[in-house]
């Protein structure tokens, strides 16, 4: 999944910069770098009762909407 290089949304749900093309595609899911990099994780339980830790896109998702991190768009990540 690719995203928007001008605000970092989902390139396909993103309305406002349809002539910017799409972003980079580096392999794994948007939001996983920098959820790694800070250190956010919660627990996910699979169906078996397993449980591990996964990237919180959720957390991720929260701080951009507060402004608590900034879509680069040189970079294509959250700074």
């Amino acid at each position: 999944m690719s995203r928007c290089p001008e605000c970092g949304t989902q390139a396909l749900q993103c309305g406002d910069h349809t002539s910017s093309g799409q972003g980079i595609w580096t392999g794994e899911w948007p939001g996983d770098l920098e959820c790694r990099e800070w250190d956010w994780w919660t627990p996910f339980t699979h169906p078996n009762g397993t449980t591990e830790m996964v990237s919180d896109l959720n957390r991720l998702a929260l701080a951009a909407a507060r402004g608590e991190v900034r879509w680069d768009k040189q970079a294509e990540r959250y700074r």
